[in-house]
């Protein structure tokens, strides 16, 4: 798999998912992930799919985790761990 590729879907979809919030303050993390499913169905690939809702979950939990940080901190955490967001086996 092209790890630069993944490295720019997974962004692609954070960042859309933080997009979502902004617009849509208060909104909880089902509802993002709900829009997030949605954003997806354009794709054409499911492995980038994929990348895009693993890489989602992974901003939504450290969001969870730590309420008080940005979205860009968020996101830089994203880049600097791309290998640990990780696909199920059963792709």
């Amino acid at each position: 798999m092209d790890e630069s590729k993944r490295g720019v879907t997974i962004v692609s979809g954070v960042n859309e998912a933080f997009r979502f919030r902004k617009e849509n303050k208060g909104c909880s993390s089902e509802e993002i992930m709900g829009h997030i499913v949605s954003y997806v169905e354009n794709v054409k690939s499911d492995i980038r799919k994929k990348e895009i809702i693993a890489g989602v979950n992974y901003a939504l939990k450290i969001s969870e985790k730590e309420p008080k940080l940005s979205d860009a901190k968020i996101m830089d955490r994203i880049v600097n761990n791309l290998d640990k967001i990780v696909l199920t086996k059963k792709d």
